[in-house]
C-alpha cells in the first residue's frame, strides 16, 4: 500500500477542487484623442511616490490577471500565452491606477 503526505493531498485537493479566482481584467473603453493625450501626459509626468504607487497598482493588477489565466487557459492558443494577456498596459489600466491613487488627470493630485 502506498503512503501519501498529508502535504501531497492537501495540494492536489486546491489543484483539483478549488474554482478559480474571478475575472480581475478590466473592461475596454474608448476615449477621445483628447482623453488620451492628457492620460498620457498625466502618466508622463507623475512625481516619484505617484510613480510608484501606479507602478504597484499595474503590477498587482498583472499578477492578478495572470494568475486568472493560467487558472482559466483562455490564452492556450497566443503566442506568449498569459504573459502577453497580462502585461498589457491598456489605458483602462491606467486610469484605474490614477484613481487607485487618487491622482487627478489635470496633473494635480487630490486629497
Amino acid at each position: 500500500m502506498l503512503k501519501v503526505s498529508t502535504c501531497f493531498l492537501i495540494a492536489l485537493f486546491f489543484i483539483f477542487c478549488s474554482e478559480p479566482m474571478k475575472d480581475p481584467r478590466l473592461p475596454l473603453k474608448s476615449y477621445s484623442k483628447q482623453e488620451l493625450e492628457l492620460i498620457y501626459k498625466t502618466d508622463e509626468s507623475l512625481n516619484d511616490p505617484d510613480r510608484a504607487c501606479v507602478d504597484e497598482y499595474i503590477n498587482e493588477y498583472q499578477k492578478k490577471v495572470f494568475e486568472h489565466c493560467e487558472q482559466s487557459g483562455y490564452a492556450k492558443n497566443i503566442a506568449g500565452g498569459c504573459h502577453h494577456v497580462a502585461d498589457g498596459w491598456e489605458v483602462a489600466n491606467i486610469e484605474a491606477a490614477f484613481k487607485h491613487c487618487k491622482i487627478n488627470r489635470t496633473y494635480r493630485k487630490t486629497k
